[in-house]
Formats: structure tokens, sequence, C-alpha cells
């Protein structure tokens, strides 16, 4: 797949983000923020603005677009228990209708793992969709943390 960290010294995530075919599904501004995490407190990948590293050129999360992104990172691939998108929409419309989500890590060319997330929800003003809730349970397979989705508020 051609993707830039080379063999052994680090790793690149490629991120793929389905946006509904709902009418209003997409955001026409604002940002969407991904956080990659291998235990229920503690993340080690934060992309504050997705968009920033996307693979075309924008727009982004708008209806019906399937958008990747890739980030190379000097660490090890690590697997995610636990998914945080949030979106701050800004000054615009304040919902997303997402699909689903798709997380790989790859070692130069070669797949160390991938999870797909099924998400078919709005995510809303100040909201964060979690996937596997607040426990990254140690022995679940990625279809197990698929199945667990809770909407909470961002504003604590």
């Amino acid at each position: 797949m051609g993707m830039k960290a080379s063999h052994g010294q680090g790793c690149t995530y490629r991120v793929e983000v389905k946006t509904g075919d709902l009418d209003w599904a997409g955001i026409g501004c604002g940002t969407v923020r991904l956080d990659l995490c291998a235990t229920s407190n503690s993340c080690f990948l934060i992309v504050p603005d997705l968009a920033s590293y996307g693979t075309l050129p924008p727009p982004y999360f708008r209806r019906r677009n399937l958008d990747v992104f890739t980030f190379p990172v000097s660490q090890p691939c690590q697997r995610a228990c636990r998914i945080i998108i949030t979106l701050n929409p800004g000054s615009c419309r304040p919902g997303w209708y997402l699909d689903y989500v798709n997380v790989q890590a790859f070692d130069g060319d070669v797949l160390k793992f991938g999870e797909h997330i099924d998400v078919h929800q709005w995510l809303a003003i100040c909201s964060k969709l979690q996937v596997a809730g607040n426990q990254c349970p140690t022995n679940a397979a990625p279809a197990q943390l698929a199945s667990v989705l809770s909407l909470q508020s961002a504003v604590a």
C-alpha cells in the first residue's frame, strides 16, 4: 500500500471514515478529533484535527464521502481497544451522521491489525462517540469491541 513508515521504524495509521447517506449527514466545517487508546484511560495517539491528514483534497466529512487519513508515528504499532471520535462543529450545523470507522496500523507495508466499527449514529454538538465504553477488555476480539457503543456528552 505504500505506507510511509519503513519496516521496523514506527507505525502508520490509516483511518477510513464513512459519512452516511441521510439528508444533512455531512458537516461543512468544524473539526473532527480522533483518540486511539490502549487502556480505558490512556490514549497513545491523539489527532486534534483529522482533516489535516487527508489523503485526498478536501472537502471531508460530506454526505456519502469515504474519507481516508494517514499519519505516521515513530512508535511501534499499538492496537486500540478504545476509539473516541469527537465533533467540534465550530460555527457549522451541529450534526454529522457517521456510518463507520476503519482503523488500520501498518509497519511498512505489513498490516499489523485493523478494526472496523459500525456506528450508524448521529454525532451532535459537544458529543463524543466511544467504542468499548470506559474499559478496555483484555481478551476481547475486534468484533466484540465494535458492538459496544455509547454516545456521551463531551461536556463534563
